[in-house]
């Protein structure tokens, strides 16, 4: 089918976009109209002209624009196309690219209140290409093959708006039969013109389908073993390139006649790069850890992966390396280490590991996509773009994906979590789970990429997160103790808990997705009607339970409006982010008022155990049902447990707030914007024994290295903050490698104090200024 035969309806539509003098309707201008009527993929009339501003424009519209003052000197007054344009806009539905910017300019300077149907393309585009880099006209139009002679023109970009529009409705038809149904039912009876003329175009899509068709739905579903993508994986290696070194060879392909330089025309010998490749030779070797701190230039990322990858796969073992920015990780993954299986041609595969949070949970958005609740509507898209996404994604990483701000609480909801995995319980374990996928890729990788972050995560929960290694680099190690700090620590999330905590009581009444315990009614019911036998017990048990959510949730809300009015009276500053900080001091506890938190903790605490205590009894009863009515229950009986967990550790930090805890620090945040929360902190003071007893003490070698981790030659002062200090001298090799740069020589420094402010200069003035 064609765009002209997909589209719902005989109407025209007007594409509207404006050049302004800035963003604000209240003090900037217009200085360019452009209008496109279309009616079924054809252009039918064309509305353009200038707009003569009060004053001079600024330079860097002058830039963006190409429009200059003299251009606009005989352009009319907004007040002299008042009645052409609103004749030509008429009561047609209005369409364009964030068209409710526009809409509001034009709003302000006519006068005039628009009640025509507003329909944004950036709606649109945004759930029919999940994976943009960016959603601005310009991105999206390469993206759909859209040419055009410019940008920032107003015509221009109503027209390219016109034409992002149809070409929406044509990547529509080419989706799947059960994925139209899928967003027909989750936007029908919504009152937006965007949902409108989708369901529209989706009824007429279905009609011409062929009878019969079948694919995979989602891209998990097709032959190919998502667990099997990563680096390298789908390469096949000859005989000739499955190259084999042992780690004695690795010193000679770095040298000046090596294969590095026989095959990288842009390889240059660093002799502080083969003295670093050999000492992480000898660690390995050894069994020893090794801090090195490697000067600018030294090429150190070649230096620690060449001797990784070939004794990960001489030894079978794996090795992990850690970096703290994204750029260095990426640096690794999609340059160094293609390079060295290029030019080495070492068969080895490589994985890049990263948190769950960073997965889709595909149970927790079935379960929101099914719900009949009300959904706000950029839930609704994100739930349409995630739809989209599954049909190419075979990750499930959110990398892939372009969340928008205002999307990312809604998707935070959605992400696999740890207190919230249902496990081998999962109708999903075994079927499509991403985080279960990703793991399946770890354990089969000779070298794992990870941050920081999930290194630390990965050692506070014992190495439940990563499959077992013994052999480790630390990249960046400079921010190794920051990392550590902020991980070893805990916080309670005021918002969250009362969110957990009404998910326990939602019921079936309030439309959407009932809560956890009206499942359980629900089952012991039905059980009920199957056997004949009496549920009073429960139901008495869930009543129990669910009145005293009611009591727990009350009980946190009281410690908050406390803690809120208690911070706020001692901090005297809001930081940039909305963030009010204050840190609890032992002085704190003797005070008064921490008396009174006392009384608040006690009561909430003590309804929390009442509370599960009677879960504890739910999930006994449940327990007790014969082995076949159990698999009625399904993920229930574990969902109760996590909240179990959830309410008992919650407890626990709570009383450790109060009471302080040694080698702890607590304080408490409250984000003023652009919700209100609040949340209680911790973190070890020093994380120096914790690292040494979990992460050293454990790993046969570890390799931390920066630029930056000595004080005047001297390690002292890092060891002791990162927990080496007491390993035996032989056991640790230390180094420092200079850079190769002569910074005396080749650097110069220059402050120069009378250059023009870039935005508000030609390119040419600016860089002869420079020179």
């Amino acid at each position: 089918m064609g765009k002209t035969e997909l589209f719902p309806d005989d109407r025209s539509y007007a594409f509207l976009d404006l050049e302004t003098t800035g963003l604000n309707p209240d003090t900037d201008e217009i200085i360019e109209i452009g209008v496109i009527i279309a009616k079924k993929g054809k252009i039918k009339k064309r509305y353009n002209t200038f707009i003569k501003p009060a004053g001079k424009l600024p330079f860097k519209i002058i830039k963006l624009t190409g429009i200059t003052d003299q251009m606009l000197e005989d352009a009319p007054r907004i007040s002299d196309i008042r009645h052409d344009l609103l004749g030509i806009i008429g009561k047609l539905p209005v369409a364009g690219h964030n068209v409710a910017f526009d809409i509001s300019f034009l709003e302000k300077k006519l006068g005039h209140q628009f009640t025509n149907p507003l329909l944004d393309t950036m709606d649109l585009v945004q759930f029919l290409i999940p994976g943009a880099e960016s959603y601005r006209l310009q991105t999206v139009r390469n993206i759909l093959g859209i040419d055009s002679a410019t940008s920032h023109r107003a015509l221009e970009d109503a027209e390219a708006a016109c034409r992002v529009f149809f070409g929406c409705i044509d990547i529509l038809g080419g989706l799947n039969r059960e994925i139209l149904f899928q967003i027909n039912t989750l936007l029908k009876n919504r009152d937006w013109s965007f949902a409108q003329v989708v369901t529209g175009s989706i009824l007429k899509i279905l009609s011409g389908f062929p009878a019969g068709k079948s694919e995979p739905l989602f891209a998990f579903m097709s032959t190919e073993r998502p667990e099997e993508v990563s680096l390298f994986s789908g390469e096949e290696i000859t005989p000739e390139e499955n190259n084999v070194y042992t780690i004695s060879d690795l010193a000679v392909l770095l040298g000046q006649d090596g294969i590095f330089a026989q095959k990288n025309p842009h390889y240059r010998f660093r002799q502080g790069q083969v003295d670093m490749l050999k000492t992480v030779t000898d660690g390995f070797k050894n069994s020893k850890h090794m801090i090195i701190e490697a000067g600018t230039g030294t090429g150190k990322t070649l230096a620690y992966l060449l001797p990784s990858v070939v004794w990960a796969v001489s030894e079978c073992e794996k090795v992990v390396v850690a970096t703290h920015t994204i750029n260095l990780q990426e640096q690794l993954w999609n340059r160094d280490l293609p390079d060295i299986r290029k030019i080495t041609g070492i068969d080895f595969k490589a994985c890049l590991v990263k948190g769950r949070s960073n997965y889709l949970c595909l149970r927790r958005w079935e379960e929101r996509i099914n719900e009949t609740g009300l959904m706000e509507k950029d839930e609704i898209i994100l739930l349409l773009k995630i739809l989209v996404w599954l049909t190419k994604t075979l990750t499930g990483d959110k990398s892939e994906i372009n969340i928008m701000p205002a999307q990312k609480r809604f998707w935070n909801e959605l992400v696999s979590e740890q207190d919230t995995c249902l496990g081998p319980l999962c109708r999903r374990f075994n079927n499509g789970c991403f985080v279960s996928q990703a793991r399946r890729r770890a354990e089969a990788a000779d070298l794992l990429i990870v941050n920081h972050s999930l290194l630390m995560a990965d050692i506070k929960t014992e190495n439940r997160l990563l499959p077992q290694y013994e052999y480790l680099i630390i990249d960046e190690a400079h921010h190794l103790e920051d990392t550590a700090t902020e991980q070893m620590g805990d916080t309670i999330d005021f918002n969250s808990l009362k969110s957990v905590l009404r998910s326990l009581n939602r019921g079936f009444a309030r439309g959407g997705r009932p809560g956890l315990l009206s499942l359980v009614k629900q089952v012991f019911r039905n059980l009920r009607e199957k056997t004949g036998q009496s549920t009073d017990e429960v139901s008495n048990t869930i009543e129990e339970a669910a009145d005293k959510v009611s009591g727990v949730i009350e009980g946190l809300e009281e410690i908050e409006e406390f803690l809120v009015e208690w911070a706020t009276d001692k901090s005297e500053e809001v930081d940039e982010s909305h963030c009010l900080t204050v840190r609890i001091r032992e002085a704190f506890r003797s005070d008064r008022a921490w008396e009174v938190l006392d009384t608040l903790k006690a009561n909430f605490v003590l309804r929390s155990e009442v509370l599960i205590k009677s879960l504890k009894k739910l999930n006994n009863l449940i327990e007790s049902t014969d082995r076949e009515d159990q698999k009625a229950f399904g993920f229930l009986a574990k969902d109760i447990g996590i909240h179990l967990k959830f309410l008992s550790h919650t407890n626990e930090l709570f009383r450790s707030f109060y009471e302080g805890a040694e080698n702890t620090v607590h304080w408490i945040e409250i984000y003023t914007s652009p919700k209100p929360s609040l949340n209680i902190r911790s973190a070890p003071v020093s994380v120096s024994r914790l690292l040494t007893d979990l992460l050293f003490e454990r790993k046969r070698s570890v390799l931390l290295t920066s630029a930056t981790m000595s004080v005047g030659n001297d390690f002292e002062h890092f060891t002791e903050r990162v927990g080496l200090s007491g390993f035996q001298e032989e056991r640790v090799i230390k180094g420092s490698i200079p850079s190769p740069f002569l910074y005396e020589r080749q650097s110069l420094l220059c402050v120069i104090r009378d250059l023009p402010d870039p935005g508000e200069a030609e390119e040419c003035h600016y860089t002869e200024e420079i020179a």
